[in-house]
């Protein structure tokens, strides 16, 4: 994905980017150590402790920065 395209997740509800999804993780052998299975719809926002539901995406800082600096 090229940087002008970045975006992250935010709380729908407060736009905290401190938000959790739930996952399930597996033992990786070759690793030796656990790596991401999967992930679900289900969120959770620490800034304001509320399940989200869903989420909000918005463009990255990275992208902010580029479009400021042209």
């Amino acid at each position: 994905m090229s940087n002008s395209n970045r975006e992250h997740p935010t709380c729908k509800y407060c736009g905290s980017s401190d938000v959790r999804a739930d996952a399930w993780a597996e033992w990786n052998d070759e690793k030796q150590e656990w790596t991401l299975a999967d992930t679900y719809e289900n969120f959770w926002c620490e800034a304001c402790e509320s399940d989200c539901g869903s989420l909000k995406w918005v463009p990255s800082p990275q992208q902010s920065n580029e479009v400021e600096a042209a």
